[in-house]
């Protein structure tokens, strides 16, 4: 089931029992994870999308075929909330008293939008994406109110930018011109095009370089020959009607016009000694690259990677060369594309270790360090030998490190442990009741007394607990107290002297 609900919406999901008696108890999972409590509903305020919830329902009614049971999976899909938007243009804002002028609402994520125009802070208009006016005054402001249609978006009603008319009895004229570059080189041709504001519908243009006049009656005007930071700008006649200041002057434009630089690259790398499989990370450093320059890398001479500043490789060889070539954008430059040094990469082998087993001890190959692991969980308790004792049943492998720092992983070894290792033996050793629940009685006969070390050992080989004893030589008879353990399969293991024990203990109820 796919429920789509908004950021931050907090929701709550009811669990609805069958057969559960008359006090089921509720384990709610979020992903397959427990969350919440004993409860009937579950609730999120922080979903996100692909979210899973389900529950599992433990019933305590009798005769029941399971008393568990897993409800139905919800899936959310939590859609964004879109910040609702609108602008507005005119189709003028300097204008002649008596223009009709038209504003346009242009809306962002409004659905089906309403509109609420206003003049000076007042409503007028209908509710339409457009409003008209024909009486406009100097200086009037107008904006727009959008209220979206659509569900989970912010920011609604939504008011536009606000547009403010300039109203004339005559319109302005004005010219601004801009050129193909600002920074060239020497010798590069430049075109400067007039753009005249209110010129009329055959303006007449004259250009000036330094003050003086050059070009022709165009709306364009080049040069190739420009010096540094010489100023050009161009003096336009409009014909329009309702004009003021005409003729127009221009903004001034000084080209800077600079020498040429040289480009190069240099390349360096996170490593050049490295275990196989390492991924290595070579970054580029370029000098007058511009500022957008563009990077071919190669490996052994051949093309890889991307247009990128940096390349990484994880399936380097020994002996491989990595070195790359910079194209740059920089204004001038020479030298261009740039060939970086060659970095030269060697690169160790893993090691793959080899288990070999005599009953229940496990030897690994030689290497710097060891550490053993059971069903791909490293273990705690004396796994970092060459050599190992199996404990349990199950899947054994080894991971190593050797002298160049280079790890790798046996292939899996499945044991089955032959007995309980016991090199020499108390005369009696007792555990009662087990399976127990944490408490049970131990009692040891002994031809020796002192004082002996209990350790209990999870299936992992890790040391979960330790008691201290002291015994007499004889019988001894005392309480256990594991209580604080979970219900698991736990080895005991104790020593006294040249008398060693190693026994299994089931905490189950």
């Amino acid at each position: 089931m796919l429920t789509n609900v908004c950021p931050g919406t907090n929701v709550t999901f009811t669990a609805t029992p069958s057969n559960g008696g008359t006090t089921p108890s509720y384990q709610w999972k979020l992903n397959g994870n427990n969350v919440g409590t004993n409860s009937a509903t579950y609730s999120n305020a922080a979903l996100a999308t692909g979210n899973t919830v389900s529950c599992v329902m433990t019933s305590n009614a009798s005769c029941l075929t399971s008393s568990t049971a897993t409800s139905n999976v919800i899936t959310m899909q939590v859609t964004a909330n879109p910040p609702a938007s609108v602008t507005i243009a005119p189709t003028a804002t300097n204008i002649c008293a008596g223009t009709n002028v038209t504003f346009t609402a242009t809306p962002i994520n409004g659905g089906t939008p309403s509109y609420q125009w206003k003049l000076n802070g007042n409503n007028v208009g209908t509710n339409s994406p457009t409003y008209s006016n024909n009486t406009l005054t100097n200086g009037n402001t107008v904006t727009c109110i959008m209220t979206s249609s659509l569900s989970c978006v912010t920011g609604s009603p939504a008011t536009s930018n606000t547009i403010t008319m300039t109203v004339n009895p005559n319109v302005a004229a004005s010219v601004s011109i801009v050129p193909t570059a600002t920074n060239v080189c020497s010798g590069t041709n430049v075109t400067f095009t007039a753009t005249p504001t209110n010129g009329g519908t055959t303006p007449s243009y004259q250009w000036k370089l330094n003050g003086a006049n050059v070009g022709t009656n165009s709306p364009t005007y080049s040069n190739n020959a420009l010096a540094n930071l010489v100023p050009v700008t161009c003096v336009m006649t409009s014909n329009a009607a309702c004009v003021t200041g005409s003729p127009a002057n221009s903004n001034s434009v000084a080209i800077i016009v600079n020498p040429s630089v040289a480009a190069s690259v240099s390349i360096a790398p996170t490593a050049t000694n490295v275990c196989a499989g390492t991924n290595v990370t070579f970054t580029a450093t370029p000098t007058n690259g511009g500022a957008a320059p563009s990077y071919q890398w190669k490996l052994n001479g051949g093309n890889v990677g991307t247009n990128s500043a940096t390349y990484s490789n994880n399936a380097l060889a020994n002996g491989n060369t990595v070195s790359c070539v910079m194209t740059s954008n920089a204004a001038c430059v020479t030298g261009s594309p740039a060939t970086s040094n060659t970095i030269n990469m060697t690169v160790n082998p893993n090691p793959v270790p080899i288990i070999s087993q005599t009953v229940n001890n496990l030897n690994s190959s030689a290497a710097a360090s060891y550490q053993w692991n059971l069903n791909g969980n490293p273990i705690a308790l004396n796994g970092t030998s060459q050599q190992y004792t199996a404990l349990v049943n199950g899947n054994y492998s080894v991971t190593v490190v050797d002298a160049n720092g280079c790890t790798g992983t046996s292939a899996v070894l499945n044991v089955t442990v032959s007995g309980i290792f016991q090199p020499v033996q108390f005369q009696k050793i007792e555990i009662f009741p087990n399976p127990n629940n944490g408490l049970m009685k131990m009692v040891i006969e002994t031809p020796k007394g002192g004082e002996i070390t209990l350790q209990i050992i999870d299936i992992l080989g890790k040391l979960v607990s330790e008691k201290i004893v002291n015994i007499n030589q004889g019988r001894n008879e005392f309480a256990l107290d594991l209580s604080e353990l979970s219900q698991n399969i736990y080895f005991i293991k104790t020593k006294l002297n040249d008398l060693n024990y190693q026994g299994k203990i089931i905490i189950a109820e």
